[in-house]
């Protein structure tokens, strides 16, 4: 506890040589703060102490505290994260999202708004109360977690986050036809990307990260860095493998685009619409790789290890119910019927063709009744 009483009944106090005092700040508190003085012994010296005390005490009581702490801001965090996905050379994705995530934080809190007064999970409630309004559960969500990686950056802690129900985008996979005619669509340029996508699924930020192939054992090299299972070495599915084996025999072979991630949008786009089919995201490609996998019997391990997620956002995202119908009907189909089966007639039948004769007791009444009637 800082000593009150020292030089002069003030909170002066000599250390090592040299002079220093406890201001007393405007909350009650009191900080240390060194007068920069040499204590030798003399009356000038003390005087000297004196009179820098009441400078600082000045200051303090103003709220110039030369001692306070600098305010670590909304704006600057969000550049000290920029920075560390620099170090970390990530990808023109990386970047953009950091980018407008951080530019709706900023239009609500404000690009000086001090990060260290965000200490409640009450303030972030609201903060996605109101935000959700306008954008979706799923966005508002990444926006926290910039808003955390941002405070950490600077060395903040960050508040427990609320936590919001957030339901995956709807997947819209692609049928057989539809992926037919999008490889046919596709130019010769653009089909080696479009059957990457169709055939492995990998994200369209990781196709410009395509790095080494071995021909000889059939695999490539993504190196991806959106999540710890993103860099990974994969096989070639053998569909994909001969269309690059018949570029590089006819020596057109130049490796995979290196382009970003809205390029890859805007050539699925323009794909699909030379196709005829409705527009496509290249996540529903992914997801129609995923999909074809799923077919094939392959589990949600493997199907992660292949396209650089978890087994659980393979079973949340890529697995979704309208996607399983071919799957659900081929359950159903194979359980075991509890009545026999009925030949349903068809549209175009003659409704008296299937209606059954009468009985034999039925068809005495009515001559009964026709005889009667005549007598």
């Amino acid at each position: 506890m800082p000593r009150t009483k020292g030089l002069n009944g003030l909170p002066i106090h000599r250390r090592r040589g040299y002079w220093i005092c406890y201001v007393k700040l405007p909350d009650g508190t009191r900080r240390e703060r060194a007068l920069h003085l040499r204590d030798d012994g003399s009356r000038d010296s003390e005087r000297a102490a004196v009179a820098a005390y009441w400078q600082e005490q000045a200051r303090a009581t103003a709220g110039r505290d030369a001692g306070k702490r600098p305010v670590k801001t909304l704006g600057a965090a969000l550049l000290a994260l920029t920075a560390e996905q620099e170090l970390a050379e990530l990808g023109k994705d990386a970047h953009d999202k950091t980018f407008y995530l951080g530019r709706n934080l900023v239009t609500h809190f404000g690009r000086d708004f001090d990060l260290a007064t965000l200490t409640s999970t009450e303030q972030l409630v609201t903060y996605a109360t109101q935000a959700r309004a306008a954008r979706a559960a799923t966005t508002v969500r990444m926006e926290l977690g910039v808003l955390g990686s941002a405070m950490r950056a600077v060395g903040l802690a960050r508040p427990p986050m609320p936590k919001l129900k957030a339901q995956p985008k709807p997947q819209e996979p692609l049928t057989e036809e539809e992926q037919r005619r999008l490889l046919m669509a596709a130019t010769p340029r653009h089909k080696l990307t479009i059957l990457l996508l169709l055939t492995l699924g990998p994200r369209r930020s990781e196709v410009g990260k395509i790095e080494a192939i071995d021909w000889e054992a059939q695999t490539m090299h993504i190196a991806g860095t959106k999540t710890r299972r993103s860099d990974r070495v994969v096989p070639i599915p053998d569909e994909l493998f001969e269309h690059m084996q018949q570029l590089k025999a006819a020596g057109r072979w130049e490796g995979f685009p290196k382009v970003t991630g809205a390029r890859i949008w805007k050539l699925v786009r323009r794909t699909c619409e030379r196709a005829g089919i409705p527009p496509r995201h290249p996540n529903d490609l992914r997801g129609t790789a995923s999909r074809r996998m799923r077919q094939a019997g392959v589990d949600a391990e493997v199907r992660a290890a292949v396209q650089g997620n978890s087994p659980e956002q393979q079973e949340r995202t890529y697995t979704q119910t309208h996607t399983m119908l071919d799957v659900m009907r081929a359950g159903l189909d194979a359980t075991k019927r509890l009545t026999p089966s009925v030949k349903c007639p068809s549209a175009d039948a003659d409704p008296t063709d299937d209606l059954t004769p009468p009985t034999p007791i039925i068809a005495a009444k009515t001559q009964r009744k026709s005889g009667s009637d005549a007598g």
